[in-house]
């Protein structure tokens, strides 16, 4: 009833209003009567009487210009700058040790070590025994057919052109049996002298040649034997040059020639002699 008598009175109440008034939703607490919107008397109506406050004044007391100030774009620009150089450096760096390492990897293999062998005179020598001489090193055995005979030969021609060179110390040819149980010191003796009284020749127990031969990687391998007790020991094919402190230099394998062994060994041993001055060494 109370809305009844509310929607009755509503035109008296609208002609009382304002053009500017606005009439907003009725509704009824007790009954629940929604239904009724804005109400408006003209066209000049105004949706809403905020309209006719004075503007609100913006609050910068939290701001004090832009977030990003020339002062943080400056130190943002150092720290990147110097960011920047840092790794760059650190890039040199490990460019560098790549670089080394690869040197010491690619251009000196790791071969070489210590020995105790007995020479075609039947005394005991070492690896020791050669410091301070430039040393040509062939690994064979004296039965072999004609390798062995042809690699002799280019040994003892390389050894002569080294030593007939005035700018190039002398070099100590040595030949390493493969084959011990027949190669003995009498008998490397006479085989040695077949190509020159320069070339030391060497055997020893099987365990000694067997250390000798891992030390420079040496394959070898003894085949069977025939009737007449007869084997080829198959075997790598290659020489080494050894400087005066026992280290190995370089190698050449079977298709090198005398010459190219020659050029080969003096590059090297003009670079060793070039980084040790004040090291003595076998001489003319």
């Amino acid at each position: 009833m109370a809305c009844l008598k509310i929607v009755s009175k509503l035109p008296q109440m609208i002609e009382k209003l304002s053009v500017s008034t606005t009439v907003y939703p009725l509704a009824c607490t007790q009954c629940k009567f929604f239904g009724f919107q804005r109400l408006s008397t003209s066209a000049s109506y105004k949706t809403s009487n905020r309209d006719h406050l004075p503007p609100k004044e913006k609050d910068d007391s939290h701001y004090s210009g832009s977030f990003i100030s020339w002062k943080s774009v400056i130190a943002a620009a150092g720290v990147g700058t110097f960011a920047l150089y840092a790794l760059k450096e650190m890039m040199k760096t490990k460019d560098a040790n790549i670089a080394a390492t690869k040197q010491v990897v690619i251009g000196k293999a790791d071969l070489g070590g210590d020995w105790v062998l007995i020479d075609h005179h039947g005394d005991k020598r070492s690896n020791l025994d050669f410091t301070g001489q430039w040393v040509l090193l062939y690994f064979g055995f004296t039965f072999c057919p004609d390798i062995c005979p042809e690699q002799m030969e280019k040994l003892v021609e390389t050894v002569d052109r080294i030593d007939d060179d005035p700018s190039l110390p002398n070099v100590t040819p040595i030949f390493i049996t493969l084959d011990p149980e027949r190669d003995t010191p009498v008998l490397l003796a006479r085989y040695v002298s077949e190509f020159s009284p320069k070339v030391i020749g060497m055997t020893g127990t099987k365990e000694q040649i067997a250390a000798a031969a891992k030390a420079y990687r040496i394959y070898y391998s003894a085949g069977p034997k025939d009737e007449e007790n007869d084997y080829i020991v198959d075997h790598s094919i290659i020489q080494y040059l050894v400087d005066p402190e026992g280290n190995f230099c370089e190698y050449f394998g079977q298709n090198k020639t005398a010459s190219e062994v020659y050029h080969g060994a003096k590059k090297h041993m003009k670079e060793w002699i070039k980084e040790h001055p004040m090291t003595k060494t076998s001489s003319k």
